[in-house]
């Protein structure tokens, strides 16, 4: 489970400031897959 720190640094990046999840991915060492269930979520499950 990541904290809600990363997911905002992810969303953020992706979203407002243009980052492709591939080089998200490449970017925060995630595997592309879990950028992915980044994006899609707003906050971390749980």
């Amino acid at each position: 489970m990541y904290s809600v720190d990363i997911y905002n640094r992810v969303r953020r990046a992706c979203l407002k400031d243009g980052m492709s999840a591939r080089e998200a991915a490449r970017y925060f060492n995630k595997d592309r897959k879990t950028i992915a269930k980044m994006l899609r979520h707003e906050l971390p499950p749980g």
